[in-house]
């Protein structure tokens, strides 16, 4: 059912919860979501994430074709969901958008495609800091939604990354 995604369209999860027929889709808070039907998984990212709680801080953005994403406070690389992931039994399909909220009004996600697991940083647990391979990172994209994904940094809102992996070149 995946291939009716378009890279770069703006989705919310009850859109998605129809296109991909899963019900429960559209209730679902947290920034995972296994597919009923499927192998697949959800991740549903904000990138900027003022007025969150500090836990909810995590360390999510793009580094070229590399997506760099914190899991859950409660995992870590051995996590069932997580080892799911990086064993590659479960594809996930990256759904991101810069801001929940522009004038109160709740913002659609943007469709960034299949991510493939690259790496994780050592010693990092409760959140695990994993860096994927996003397989179609378009680099001539000429989506606007998609190019401001693809050039937010940390640094755009005065954080800095906490991860030492880098995969500029």
């Amino acid at each position: 059912p995946f291939n009716i995604l378009k890279l770069g369209d703006k989705y919310s999860k009850i859109d998605l919860s129809e296109l991909l027929d899963q019900p429960t889709l559209e209730k679902v808070r947290e920034g995972l979501y296994h597919c009923k039907n499927s192998e697949a998984t959800l991740f549903f990212v904000d990138l900027e994430k003022k007025g969150k709680e500090e836990r909810f801080h995590f360390d999510d953005f793009f580094q070229e074709d590399f997506f760099h994403w914190d899991s859950q406070s409660t995992q870590h690389i051995g996590s069932p969901r997580i080892q799911e992931i990086v064993t590659g039994i479960r594809t996930p399909h990256l759904f991101v958008r810069i801001t929940p909220k522009i004038k109160s009004k709740t913002q659609k996600f943007v469709y960034c495609g299949r991510l493939s697991y690259s790496e994780h940083e050592e010693n990092t647990s409760r959140p695990v800091h994993i860096v994927f391979n996003n397989l179609d990172f378009d680099d001539f994209s000429e989506n606007k939604d998609l190019k401001d994904i693809y050039s937010w940094k940390p640094s755009k809102i005065g954080k800095s990354t906490k991860s030492k992996i880098d995969k500029t070149g």
